[in-house]
Formats: structure tokens, sequence, C-alpha cells
């Protein structure tokens, strides 16, 4: 099957699409993978770079949540963000808006069903950022500075970075293919680009989701996980969770936000005691740091 054929087959039945589905926080173990840079003389410091997604938004009025952030200590994060400033329109987000532009009136609103995948690529070229929808140029922009990523960065999808407010963070929707180039492709490149297929040049990182695996390709960022807090105690910890009532609320809206988007949703019983077996597939990372910098 030719890769244009292929494309619109996908677009007709999402079934054919290996992705990985996020929904709002019913629980962070469901919504968000991270990945630690792997450590070593070899890995570069991330600067000019490309941040490459593939998704299908499950819904247009969502605000604030992220299909694709690179992020590092201290909360400094480049992101491909949906709806936070402007309804219904992708960004390049940071944090304090550092090195967004603000100013979206001229920015083209979405308008992809639930049915059709969307590339959005961010370019950082030194301070110079371009946004690409579909390989066409979306916004273009001198930002007051530019930002490096070295071996303490994380990968996040579907948080927009980890100490975002809660209450618009999350993105909703599916995502085909995640990217992320260690230079600054130039827009013949990005127009040449297919999801789940190889390209030149190659991604620094690279997540196709394929046989259902969530791990980086390039093993720049190997260990894709879950997160748990080990941080003071023996085990993870699960202290900051919400109270029991306002966490029942929590989860009815997310079922109500994931039910308004046209996702089927079963509802059990929140809180409901159970007995569960399970076979542990790992791995799980445990943060661990004293001084809680992060």
């Amino acid at each position: 099957m030719n890769p244009s054929q292929r494309d619109v087959d996908m677009q007709r039945n999402p079934a054919m699409r290996t992705a990985w589905r996020w929904a709002p926080a019913l629980a962070a173990v469901v919504l968000s993978c991270s990945a630690p840079l792997a450590r070593g003389a070899d890995q570069p410091v991330i600067a000019d770079k490309t941040l490459v997604v593939w998704t299908t938004p499950d819904n247009l009025a969502q605000r604030g949540g992220s299909a694709l952030t690179i992020e590092r200590p201290g909360g400094v994060f480049d992101a491909v963000v949906f709806g936070e400033l402007a309804p219904s329109k992708w960004m390049a987000g940071s944090e304090g808006f550092r090195r967004t532009r603000q100013e979206q009136e001229a920015f083209p609103t979405e308008t992809a069903d639930q049915r059709t995948l969307v590339q959005i690529a961010l370019v950082y070229s030194g301070n110079q950022i371009t946004l690409f929808r579909n390989g066409v140029p979306y916004a273009d922009y001198t930002a007051a500075g530019a930002e490096t990523f070295d071996s303490e960065s994380l990968v996040l999808m579907g948080l927009r970075h980890r100490d975002a407010n809660r209450d618009n963070c999350w993105y909703v929707g599916s995502i085909d293919d995640a990217r992320i180039y260690g230079v600054a492709l130039s827009a013949e490149q990005i127009a040449a680009l297919r999801p789940n297929e190889p390209s030149d040049p190659s991604p620094l990182a690279w997540w196709d989701f394929e046989d259902g695996r969530a791990g980086d390709r390039q093993q720049r960022f190997p260990s894709t996980t879950l997160l748990g807090d080990a941080r003071g105690q023996n085990r993870p910890g699960f202290t900051q969770a919400e109270e029991p009532e306002r966490a029942n609320t929590l989860y009815e809206l997310c079922c109500d936000h994931l039910a308004g988007g046209g996702i089927p949703v079963a509802r059990g019983r929140f809180r409901a005691h159970m007995h569960v077996a399970l076979v542990n597939d790992g791995p799980v990372t445990l943060l661990l740091d004293s001084r809680k910098q992060f």
C-alpha cells in the first residue's frame, strides 16, 4: 500500500492505526507517558530541534494539553500545545509563555474531526520558531530566546509539563507517531515525512507505538515508563492524591468530558473494593531526590 493510500485508509478506518490514546486525569498512570534522556558521553545537548507529532484530537474544545513535550529540571519546556491561549489553535508551549507567541488571532483554527490524522511540527532554529500543520506553514516568529535540553531532560505526551495547572494540562486524543529531531528541519523535509516510516535525517527520538510498544526506537529516551514517587520513604507514595469526595467529582467530570467527545465510557463504582490479580510488566521509574528539586 503506498503512503498516500495508507493515510486515506487510516482516516476512513481509525482501527487500522496503532496509536496511543490519552484521556484527562483519571489517574496520572493512565495518562502520562514519560521518558528520560539516556545519560552518557555520546548523548547530545539538544539545541536546534524539531518536534513532530501525528495526532487526532478527540475534541476541539479542550484547552492546554500537549501532544509532545520536552522538559528539563526547573520547569523549562518546549511543547506542541493545543488550545491553551486561543480555542482550537496549536501553539509552541513554553514555561511562562517565554517562547510562545501570545497574539494568535492569525493562527488558523483546527477543524479536524475525530477520524482525521493531523501532522503538527515545531521547528526551533536559534530563537526562530516555525509551526507547520500537515507540511504547510502555520505560524512563524522570533522568540525572546532559546533553550537547550541535556541528559536530565524528559519527554512527556499527554501532559503539558509536570507542574502544569491540573485543570487544563491534559491532551485528549490519540497519537500515532511522535518524533524529536536534533536539527531544525526544512519545510521540504517536514512535508516529506510520513507517520510510522523512517526518514532522512533520522530522528533523535521516535515513538511509533507499533505492536503496542511505547519505547523510543532510537533509544535516546529508552525508559518509557509510569512514574512513582519514592522520595523519603521505601515504597512508592501516593500521599498527594486528591481527597475522596473531590476525587470522585473529578472522576465524574472526566467521564463526562470523554463521553462528550464521543468516546464510549463504561463507568464502574468509584473507590469500590476489589480483589486484583496481575502480572507486572515493567519497567517503572521511581524518582529519588532527597531535595525534591523536580
